[in-house]
């Protein structure tokens, strides 16, 4: 039979789903209908709850985006990325029951890449928001990567497929009660219709018949029926257990709760359900049952339905509901509540460790969150295999670990420590060392809260992260910038002639010692955001594609966002950024022109382009230095600094006798 599936989903239990998927992942999720109508919520962004929902117009493009979505559900797809027409990045799940996609579940409200924030403050004016209260909101919406949300996804087919379940469930067991109301009924009628029907039937069915003692008290059954698929289950063959005792058969269920559900019934005459886990004598797995045990005729009829894939589903969600779903430790939600639990003198003392991964949003930067994941799992390895099983391990941000303790001294802590410490220092993932600072404090007695314990913990790790942080983000640019130059020998050659050329120009333009030096690092490293171009790109041998083109253009900032990272690069960080900015303006990534440019990026743009132009391709041959010069020339006022390229060209001579 076809349900209206909606009638039969059981919302509080949903709910509580989606309330602790967005605890775990920190994505917001709905249920809506086919039509669009919100049947649930979780954790929903303010720039929707307090703008875009609550403004007629923009509330009409929340609707029409999510037509669209659910249209694209209604073709057949997994699940459907889409950019709502209100600018945020929305993707939805299907949800079948029985065949018939009766809703959608809805995740979304962040952003692949950073927003546009020109585009807000006119849709803030467009629509008559507050636009420092609406930009505000804005900021609170996550930039995620697609492979992040592809993996979380995967996790939302899975509830998606949990709802589905727990929904059928339901009407199955529905239709499994008015089964049994008709049941005697229709045994009184045909006997034979309902044996055929129950061999028919994925659930196990048994009839007993009591065997009594002298005083009427139930002693054992007598086995009367079992349909096919309860001999499947039981390893029994259906026309040999007919007319045994049950307890022949099985001594075993003497003294479990099933035998004793069985004598209550047959005494009583009333029904009973229950939910358990057995693994019987001849039981061919160990299983979970919903048995439904009812009075018949004076027999009694067991209903056995299979729950071990809906168990199992479950346990999976409850492990995902308390673990950090990327390294597999406890998550915030669960540490939370063990801090309550640990909030007694049997526990003291209690230490707490705090470990901040170093350098990660640089690893992520330079490597992609693929490298910064793998960091991230090795310091989660790391910490828990120095701990006993009553430890507790969780990950508690981004990149945060928290450890508690139970009845472990200051001293103990310090002990631990300094083997992880020494542990880490063995451990690299693909060359990048694995670098943790650390902070601790141990609750002595009850009057110690345990939010100053923290406090103090984390005042403490943040004052060794001042000298790790920086060591390791310098050891990871060198990395980064090797990398690079093993990738490509012609960028290696190409940034290496390019620091020359910036060291001799910065010289005549008469720059401070110091100075000069900068700008040979901002040479050498004009082009580090290339780390992140594929191989395959770097050394084509021919022209690039348009969209090749397009992935060479995010170098710059990436390069920028990788020496912002760190103190000894920030002061060449601008020019990195600006290296292709246009005199003119028609540079990129921002357009800015003139000296708004920094003095750094200008001259790399003059030494970039002479030496791009003097350098052979397989392409094109290289240009007569003449040639080049001709052409920095042409460009001056345009693409160049006319005064970099007057001083350049003016000493020319001067550099190519030095070579």
């Amino acid at each position: 039979m076809k349900h209206n599936g909606l009638e039969y989903l059981d919302f509080e239990r949903v709910n509580a789903l989606l309330e602790g998927f967005n605890q775990s992942t920190g994505f917001v999720t709905a249920i809506l209908d086919l039509d669009g109508n919100i049947l649930s919520k979780s954790g929903w962004r303010r720039i929707c709850t307090k703008f875009h929902r609550v403004n007629c117009e923009t509330n009409r493009q929340c609707i029409e985006s999510d037509t669209v979505l659910s249209q694209k559900m209604s073709e057949g797809e997994k699940y459907h990325f889409y950019t709502c027409l209100n600018g945020l990045v929305d993707v939805a799940v299907p949800i079948v029951i029985q065949g018939v996609h009766v809703a959608n579940l809805f995740s979304g409200q962040f952003f692949f890449d950073t927003p546009d924030v020109e585009y807000f403050k006119a849709q803030a004016t467009r629509f008559g928001f507050e636009p420092d209260a609406y930009l505000a909101a804005l900021r609170e919406v996550p930039v995620v990567s697609q492979e992040k949300v592809r993996t979380v996804m995967d996790f939302l087919l899975d509830m998606t497929q949990l709802i589905s379940e727990m929904t059928l469930q339901r009407i199955e067991q529905s239709e499994l009660n008015d089964a049994l109301r008709l049941s005697e009924i229709a045994l009184r009628e045909s006997l034979e219709r309902f044996r055929i029907a129950q061999d028919m039937s994925p659930d196990g069915f048994t009839i007993l018949r009591p065997i009594r003692d002298t005083r009427g008290d139930v002693v054992d059954f007598t086995w009367v029926y079992e349909n096919t698929a309860i001999a499947r289950l039981n390893g029994t063959d259906p026309d040999l257990v007919v007319g045994k005792r049950l307890l022949d058969l099985f001594p075993s269920h003497r003294d479990t709760n099933i035998f004793q559900i069985y004598h209550q019934v047959a005494q009583s005459g009333k029904s009973q359900t229950l939910e358990m886990g057995f693994s019987g004598d001849s039981m061919v797995r160990p299983t979970w049952f919903r048995l439904v045990v009812v009075p018949m005729a004076g027999d009694i009829a067991i209903l056995a339905q299979d729950l071990t894939e809906r168990k199992v589903s479950e346990e999976r969600l409850e492990y995902q509901h308390t673990h950090d779903f990327l390294t597999g430790l406890y998550n915030r939600g669960f540490l939370e509540k063990e801090l309550e639990r640990l909030d007694d003198p049997r526990f003291l003392p209690v230490s707490l460790i705090i470990a901040d991964t170093n350098g990660l949003k640089l690893i992520n930067d330079s490597f992609g969150h693929a490298e910064g994941d793998q960091v991230l799992r090795k310091a989660a390895n790391l910490l828990q295999s120095h701990c006993r099983s009553e430890d507790i391990v969780a990950r508690y941000g981004g990149d945060e670990f928290i450890v508690i303790l139970p009845n472990t001294s200051r001293a103990e802590t310090e002990a631990l420590l300094d083997e992880i410490e020494a542990a880490a220092r063995t451990e690299e993932i693909a060359s990048i060392e694995l670098s943790l600072s650390f902070g601790y404090e141990t609750r002595i007695i009850m009057e110690d809260d345990f939010t100053a314990i923290f406090k103090l913990a984390e005042d403490m790790m943040y004052r060794n992260k001042l000298y790790a942080s920086s060591s390791a983000k310098n050891k990871t640019i060198g990395l980064v910038i090797n990398s690079l130059f093993a990738k490509s020998d012609r960028e290696s050659e190409h940034s290496k002639r390019v620091s020359d050329l910036c060291e001799f120009i910065a010289g005549k333009l008469q720059m401070s010692t110091l100075e000069i030096q900068r700008m040979r690092i901002a040479g050498l490293m004009h082009d580090i955001g290339k780390i992140g171009t594929p191989e395959s790109i770097l050394n084509k041998p021919g022209r690039l594609s348009e969209k090749e083109w397009e992935e060479i253009r995010r170098h710059p900032e990436t390069g920028f966002r990788i020496l912002a990272a760190s103190k000894e690069f920030i002061d060449i960080s601008a020019a990195i950024l600006e290296h292709h900015e246009r005199w003119d303006g028609t540079g990129y990534p921002r357009g800015i022109s003139g000296e708004s440019i920094s003095l750094q990026a200008r001259i790399i743009a003059v030494a970039d382009a002479y030496d791009a132009m003097t350098s052979a391709r397989s392409y094109k041959p290289p240009m007569d230095i003449e040639e080049a010069v001709d052409e920095l020339h042409l460009c001056a006022g345009t693409h160049f600094d006319p005064n970099i390229v007057r001083v350049f060209t003016g000493h020319f001579g001067e550099f190519a006798n030095r070579e």
